[in-house]
């Protein structure tokens, strides 16, 4: 990049970095950098989260008009939005788990060995386990929801 001209990071919170082009990273460098990494090292002493960042764009580049008949689009890649990879309904686990409750249903229709409490007691066996492998599946996935925990402070 070229210098004389400032790196722009907003953040969610409001606030906007400003750091010296000759110390960031170039822009496409840059937002690799923030899909792939939790904390980005800007310059020598700025370090931000990657979750925190809104935007980042070059001090001197056009902003989008907000009329959309004559905006105009910076040619810095925006980031992406992490999103379900697949619907639920398309997973194993619902799948394994659907074919499991359909095949307790057909053994009750088609038997007296499981009554009414019984298969409502292994349908909420079956859905507990479907919910436990959910959880194991999406943990430690990130997320971009807001958290209250993240901006706690115990000395305040």
């Amino acid at each position: 990049m070229a210098d004389g001209k400032l790196v722009r990071i907003g953040l969610r919170s409001g606030e906007t970095i400003k750091v010296a082009a000759g110390d960031a990273p170039d822009l496409g460098t840059l937002y690799a950098q923030l899909q792939q990494s939790e904390f980005v090292q800007l310059g020598e002493d700025t370090i931000v989260r990657t979750g925190e960042v809104a935007y980042v764009r070059l001090a001197g580049e056009a902003k989008q008009s907000e009329d959309r008949s004559h905006s105009r689009v910076s040619s810095a890649p925006r980031p992406r939005r992490l999103l379900e990879t697949k619907a639920f309904f398309l997973t194993s686990e619902f799948v394994l788990a659907f074919a499991a409750w359909v095949a307790l249903l057909l053994t009750t229709l088609a038997t007296d060995s499981i009554d009414a409490p019984l298969f409502t007691l292994l349908t909420i066996a079956i859905l507990a386990g479907y919910l436990f492998s959910r959880g194991f599946a999406k943990a430690n996935t990130p997320s971009e929801a807001w958290d209250p925990r993240e901006e706690w402070s115990p000395g305040r």
